[in-house]
């Protein structure tokens, strides 16, 4: 969407890039952009039919063994980019839930930058794939597990196998409710 001609393959994106996608366009392309520039680009049809990860079912199922579908709640970040260009992001995840996740989660979402808000409860867990949230996630009192992504520190892991394997641990040892 934003001119790079790449497979859509964990392969595409270097780890040593970070979470900076930036860097990813810049590589494939030769030009830098913005935030704004880049995120301007991404519209709320983009946003509203994004595919569902591989990981997806999988990990919703054991969230529910262990925590019951009242205590699950999707936690999903804007991008960094000015306020005016958030409308599409927002609109289209909010259809993305609509239109993807079961009835009972069209109603247990929080959409914002800050992810961290909720590890302030000792019992949460998040699951997400971005260094940065699971770390501050786990600085203000929360647990969480790493899916694993060409742009974090476990991107040599198998990712279904990595999330499964640790949910199916919490569910063993009765961690959840």
């Amino acid at each position: 969407f934003v001119g790079c001609d790449i497979p859509l393959d964990d392969s595409a994106f270097k780890p040593e890039w970070g979470w900076n996608m930036l860097l990813g366009v810049e590589h494939y392309t030769g030009k830098k952009m913005t935030d704004d520039e880049f995120w301007g680009q991404i519209t709320q049809e983009i946003w509203r039919t994004a595919p569902l990860s591989n990981e997806c079912w999988p990990i919703i199922e054991r969230l529910e063994r262990l925590v019951g579908r009242e205590n699950i709640v999707l936690l999903t970040a804007t991008p960094h980019c000015k306020s005016e260009l958030m409308p599409p992001c927002i609109a289209g995840k909010l259809q993305w839930i609509q239109e993807q996740m079961p009835p009972w989660l069209h109603n247990q979402f929080f959409i914002g930058p800050q992810k961290w808000h909720v590890g302030r409860y000792s019992d949460a867990l998040l699951i997400d794939d971005g260094d940065h949230n699971i770390r501050d996630f786990i600085k203000a009192g929360g647990r969480a597990i790493r899916v694993p992504r060409p742009w974090n520190c476990d991107h040599d892991l198998p990712t279904l196998d990595a999330i499964t394997m640790r949910l199916d641990e919490l569910i063993y040892r009765g961690e959840g409710r």
